[in-house]
């Protein structure tokens, strides 16, 4: 992979070169400050535009320096160059046979880049010692992710679908591959409805509870004996006196019927009418009015062409009949016969005026005939009309009621005071507003108890579908741990580490048996190189240098080896930095 590098004020490098061995391992040692980790760094800059903190800091270039520049030299025969000025502007270039070629943009790079440039999180995370300790810092997803894509494919979804059958919930269509902020959306919008409906609950029961509280106030039954006993005897005392008042009703009965047999001869018989004939007059009258219309129409057409007809005749008779009337040539020859013509032509238009004028005073006269008829027949109706109206004034005859023998008895009962039949009213009067009181609460009772059912339901419902989202949400959250374990048998063999995986923290790493924070930094350090030795052997990229800090820390334990290109950052006491390519 790396066959040399050149760096161009980066850190405390003004100009620095070296040979690297691309199938083995390269030791870079010297005292602290001496540049040994800017090696790393612009290895990474010139890869990916960062170093193994993140961003590129302009502060990294160094003093005096307007730029900082790296060029690799891959083992394929390409170089990889990129620079960056104080105002972060960066360059990227590749050449490779003699031809070279700038790229605009990180985006493109990458893609000419290959395999370095599809996963650089992924690819860094080799390169860079405990470049993977921030990644497992919090719930540690992000790390637990990158093992995901890196190492072979798991099926996520299926282990989704396979925790929620365990769990005994069955799953919608698609649920499986939903984000989890997606299901912990819809979570929190179920437990809201859940959270409305237990309100709702809460509210009917207490709606209830004040429905049945009202028990005491409608439920008394008042003793309505006396009450009724005496508006029955009300009732006895009160037909007793309709019937004494019997004669009397039917006395103004006859009278009342003998005046309504006097008014009736008043209003007389009904006046002749017949609705046709009115129809049959608005008919003719209009039938009338049309012929009048149009025989005036007609009249005044023969008296304009008459008129004209004499002013010409007028105009020939001042010039002559000898004489042309348009161009006034005499001797005209044909004069005395236009003249002629033009003399019968107002004769005939004379004798049709007389005619279209009798024929107009004859269809007036019709139309008047017809109008005095229409009159006759609404003067007809309008009578009828009237006498209809005092008719139904006048109602039904007066009927007389039943003669009866005798007079009637009088009850045996005596009939109750003024005090005793107010009392008695009053009394019914107050069971009847109890009675309408106990209807109404045992309406209000049941359709509140309705009203609960319903809300119960709609509960039990939301419950279930918490239930259900939550258990979605804790297989979304724990099957990429379930399944990234899997995954991790591909790293083989650890050294020191395991990894346990969860759903928080979902990775955790621990150095032998403990958190990795725990161990001493020699044994960070070898158990770095076991890791990222793993993780680079899973993911088929050999040729990817691991750069190994700190190694003088190591202490006399055995560090791992390594199968494949490998940096080895060492401080030792000596004066300036150094290069030293071991053997394959």
């Amino acid at each position: 992979m790396l066959k040399r590098i050149t760096i161009e004020g980066l850190g405390p490098h003004s100009s620095f070169s070296a040979e690297f061995n691309p199938r083995g391992t390269t030791v870079v040692a010297g005292p602290s400050e001496c540049g040994k980790t800017t090696v790393l760094e612009a290895l990474m800059f010139a890869l990916w535009g960062r170093t193994s903190q993140g961003r590129f800091p302009v502060e990294f270039i160094r003093d005096g320096a307007n730029k900082a520049v790296v060029e690799l030299v891959l083992d394929s025969g390409k170089t990889l160059r990129r620079s960056v000025n104080r105002n972060k502007s960066q360059t990227r270039r590749i050449r490779h046979w003699g031809n070279e070629e700038s790229y605009s943009s990180d985006t493109k790079f990458q893609e000419a880049l290959g395999d370095l440039g599809r996963d650089p999180v992924a690819c860094q995370l080799v390169i860079a010692p405990m470049g993977w300790v921030p990644l497992v810092a919090a719930n540690a997803r992000p790390f637990r992710d990158i093992l995901s894509r890196v190492l072979p494919k798991g099926d996520v979804p299926a282990e989704i679908r396979r925790m929620m059958d365990e769990a005994g919930f069955e799953l919608e269509s698609g649920e499986e591959i939903q984000p989890e902020k997606t299901v912990m959306t819809r979570r929190r919008e179920a437990s809201r409805t859940r959270d409305e409906m237990t309100g709702r609950v809460k509210s009917v029961k207490e709606r209830i509870g004040r429905i049945l509280a009202q028990e005491d106030d409608v439920a008394a039954t008042l003793d309505t004996t006396a009450a009724q006993e005496a508006l029955d005897r009300q009732a006895l005392w009160d037909a007793y006196g309709a019937e004494a008042k019997g004669a009397a009703a039917r006395q103004a009965a006859v009278q009342a019927q003998a005046g309504w047999d006097a008014r009736l001869a008043e209003i007389g018989a009904a006046p002749a009418f017949d609705a046709d004939d009115v129809t049959q007059a608005k008919k003719d009258e209009k039938a009338a009015r049309s012929a009048l219309k149009d025989a005036m129409a007609t009249f005044t057409d023969i008296d304009s062409r008459r008129k004209l007809a004499q002013e010409q005749l007028k105009e020939m008779t001042l010039s002559g009949p000898d004489v042309c009337p348009t161009c006034e040539r005499p001797g005209w020859e044909d004069g005395a016969a236009a003249y002629a013509r033009q003399e019968q032509a107002v004769a005939k238009l004379d004798s049709e005026r007389d005619a279209g004028l009798a024929t107009g005073k004859s269809c007036r006269q019709a139309h008047n005939e017809t109008t005095e008829a229409l009159e006759a027949a609404n003067q007809a109706k309008a009578a009828h009309d009237a006498w209809s109206a005092g008719k139904r004034a006048l109602g039904d005859r007066p009927e007389l009621p039943p003669e009866t023998a005798g007079g009637p008895a009088a009850p045996d009962v005596p009939a109750p005071t003024a005090e005793e039949l107010a009392s008695a009213r009053e009394t019914m009067d107050r069971q009847k507003a109890l009675d309408g009181a106990a209807k109404q609460r045992q309406h209000d009772l049941d359709e509140a108890q309705a009203d609960l059912e319903k809300a119960e339901d709609r509960y039990a419902i939301a419950c279930g579908d918490v239930d259900r989202l939550s258990a979605l949400l804790d297989s979304v959250r724990a099957a990429p741990s379930v399944v990234a374990e899997r995954q991790a048998e591909a790293l083989g063999d650890l050294g020191p580490v395991k990894l346990e995986f969860g759903e928080n923290p979902a990775v955790s790493v621990l150095i032998d048996g403990r958190p990795w924070w725990l161990a001493s930094r020699g044994r960070q350090v070898v158990a770095d190189v076991w890791l990222r030795t793993a993780l680079r052997r899973a993911m088929g990229f050999d040729w990817l240098p691991i750069v190994i800090d700190n190694v003088q820390d190591v202490g006399g334990q055995p560090v791992p080896d390594v199968d494949g290109p490998s940096i080895v950052l060492k401080t030792t006491d000596a004066s300036s930095i150094s290069v030293v390519r071991k053997r394959s």
